[in-house]
């Protein structure tokens, strides 16, 4: 992948981080999310598993989306407000690597698969 296409991606992750923290006032959650798709998203670069690379960060911009939209205050027995924005952040990023990973798997025995059936046509 070209570096500047990885640098745009991780300064967008580094933006979302930024407005998760302003929007949601909860620094911890924010950093967690935005460690665990760096993580992955080296993970992808080292392996060079470009589509996920694309689903990390397409997880990280999507599970933040949904968080903005689909949070709501809850009520726990404690009578304390209690806000699920990170869990359905965490849930939507963890969802988007995975489908990355079986991306990345499919893309891989396709390309192998076409290998072989060149291969054996040229004997």
């Amino acid at each position: 992948m070209k570096v500047a296409w990885v640098l745009t991606l991780i300064t967008c992750a580094m933006i979302i981080t930024a407005l998760s923290r302003l929007i949601f006032l909860n620094v911890d959650w924010s950093l967690i999310m935005l460690f665990v798709s760096l993580c992955a998203l080296l993970a992808a670069i080292k392996w060079e598993a470009k589509n996920l690379a694309y689903s990390v960060i397409a997880g990280y911009v999507i599970g933040f989306a949904i968080a903005v939209a689909f949070d709501q205050p809850r009520e726990n027995p404690w009578d304390a407000p209690h806000r699920e924005w990170f869990s359905l952040w965490a849930y939507s990023l963890f969802a988007m690597i995975f489908a990355g990973i079986v991306w990345e798997i499919a893309a891989k025995r396709k390309a192998n698969k076409k290998y072989k059936i060149e291969n054996e046509e040229d004997k």
